[in-house]
């Protein structure tokens, strides 16, 4: 960490993920998890009450981010556009990061509009801050789960 400014360094010739990268991981893991997810959603909706499906299945897809990054530092998304997450020191996020980065997919628990507006507020809101970070490309999400940052993995 750049000790004057607060900013993470990427080690090991890792540099910054860009947004664009960032946001093309987050749409094939969406795709990767969209058919299995769906699969047991149907299954959850014939033994028990839409809330308790519709809080499992968001449960469910929390767990892959923070599974993922806490013992990998990447989904497969981020495998696949060369991104890994980093917790404090350059280390894998802890369980905790992992938890506190993506709290804001527990947003789709929220059903209807509101929830719907909520999650694609929370997400610009996220997009923008890391495009505003022109050092370390940090987004509220990162800083949130006391700093971790993504990097772009050389080849």
């Amino acid at each position: 960490m750049d000790q004057n400014t607060g900013s993470h360094v990427a080690t090991d010739g890792e540099l910054p993920g860009p947004l664009s990268r960032r946001l093309a991981a987050h749409i094939v893991d969406a795709f990767l998890l969209f058919v299995p997810l769906l699969a047991l959603w149907v299954v959850a909706l014939r033994r028990m009450p839409l809330p308790l499906a519709t809080f499992t299945m968001n449960g469910l897809s929390v767990a892959y981010f923070v599974l993922m990054e806490s013992m990998w530092g990447r989904t497969l998304g981020k495998r696949a556009l060369r991104l890994r997450v980093r917790g404090t020191n350059g280390d894998l996020p802890t369980v905790k990061q992992a938890l506190l980065r993506n709290l804001y997919l527990a947003l789709g628990i929220i059903q209807g509009v509101l929830g719907s507006v909520l999650s694609l507020g929370v997400i610009v809101w996220i997009a923008v801050s890391i495009s505003q970070d022109r050092i370390s490309r940090q987004g509220v999400h990162d800083r949130f789960a006391n700093e971790t940052y993504v990097t772009l993995t050389p080849r």
